[in-house]
């Protein structure tokens, strides 16, 4: 299953729950994370560890870091309608 996740889908998304931010920090944040990911989407589990060890260095409360994968279904689906677009 990760072999094809790999292969066909290069995005992780990640969710993150935390406390409130004051805007100079949201600021602040929101430039440093696209250094590690765009719109919080992350090409591999690495990131993931790297952008919570950020806002713990931030001294930012994470609650929750939820992580959104393709599932084996969607895999499937996209490579059957680009088998029928061939």
């Amino acid at each position: 299953m990760d072999e094809l996740r790999e292969h066909h889908e290069k995005n992780i998304t990640v969710h993150v729950k935390h406390a409130p931010l004051d805007n100079d920090i949201r600021q602040h944040l929101q430039t440093k994370l696209s250094t590690l990911a765009k719109d919080v989407n992350v090409h591999c589990e690495h990131d993931i560890a790297n952008i919570n060890s950020y806002l713990v260095s931030q001294q930012v409360n994470v609650y929750r870091l939820e992580v959104e994968e393709v599932s084996l279904e969607e895999i499937f689906l996209n490579l059957s309608s680009e088998i029928r677009s061939a």
